[in-house]
């Protein structure tokens, strides 16, 4: 009997150890599959909005954004024009200068502005000290500055080269980082994304003083000096090609990106351009 319950089994086990075989059926091509295509160009509609606007799109808004990315396919044509179309918005300039100035001035805005400003100017009429008097002079054209950088975005008086020193140049920039190491010091890490050398915390806090001294193979004497030469380097360049990548892409740019947008942005300083040059890549799509 134990004879005759083994064999049986044994031939179960054996049977099913077989391999099953693969059929290919053909011409079952199955019907093109569109959801995918469909929610990247969705996402990359409401993700323009809120990267470049910070905020959503509006009903109308969406709507014409998605038939313009289905009109072009999703071509980096198609895409430059939708990207172009929002920047053109009057809200543009207002989310860029509050990103700014989030970094920069802890978000200050522009009541608070004013308000320091009114204080400068009580203070100056309290005074009979000359040079006071000249250096609240000087306080409260800064502070001018940052309130017409607004109207000055809206008018291309200047770019936003302009509007990240306008930002660094005044009282409180000054309050926010007290003293001339301080603020080189905030300057070499808000854009450069390092701390500054010990050689170039001498040179550059004696240059910002008021003494003769040498930044960047540049020779300056004032705080203005180091600005236009701080502004003007590569390295500044870079680190604002560094602070696009990170906050569209979040991630920094390898060797031959950050080569190539910093030549780019470069030769036209325009930051718009810097922007559309991350915002058409297939990676921001999502494809």
């Amino acid at each position: 009997m134990r004879k005759l319950i083994i064999i049986p089994v044994l031939i179960f086990l054996l049977g099913s150890c077989k391999k099953d075989k693969i059929e290919y059926i053909s011409g079952n091509t199955p019907p093109p599959d569109f959801t995918v295509e469909t929610v990247v160009k969705e996402n990359y509609v409401n993700k323009l909005y809120i990267s470049v606007l910070g905020r959503q799109a509006t009903d109308i808004e969406y709507s014409e954004g998605l038939k313009l990315v289905n009109e072009s396919d999703l071509s980096e044509t198609g895409r430059l024009e939708l990207i172009s179309s929002i920047m053109d918005k009057e809200d543009y300039f207002h989310n860029e200068y509050e990103t700014i100035r989030e970094d920069l001035l802890d978000g200050v805005d522009t009541s608070e502005v004013t308000k320091y400003k009114k204080i400068l100017i009580d203070s100056k009429e309290r005074t009979d000290d000359q040079d006071l008097i000249n250096s609240y002079d000087s306080l409260i054209k800064n502070l001018d500055l940052i309130l017409e950088i607004i109207p000055g975005l809206e008018n291309n008086a200047f770019n936003f080269v302009e509007v990240q020193r306008r930002c660094v140049d005044n009282y409180l920039y000054d309050n926010l980082n007290m003293g001339s190491e301080n603020f080189v010091v905030s300057m070499y890490q808000n854009f450069l994304f390092r701390y500054p050398t010990s050689q170039e915390i001498i040179s550059a806090v004696d240059m910002v003083d008021g003494n003769q001294n040498v930044v960047n193979f540049e020779i300056g004497r004032s705080k203005r000096d180091f600005l236009k030469i701080f502004f003007s380097s590569d390295e500044y360049l870079e680190g604002q090609v560094r602070t696009a990548f990170i906050r569209f892409l979040f991630r920094e740019p390898n060797v031959e990106e950050l080569f190539h947008m910093k030549v780019l942005y470069k030769a036209d300083l325009e930051f718009k351009s810097l922007q559309k040059r991350i915002l058409i890549l297939d990676e921001y799509v999502g494809i």
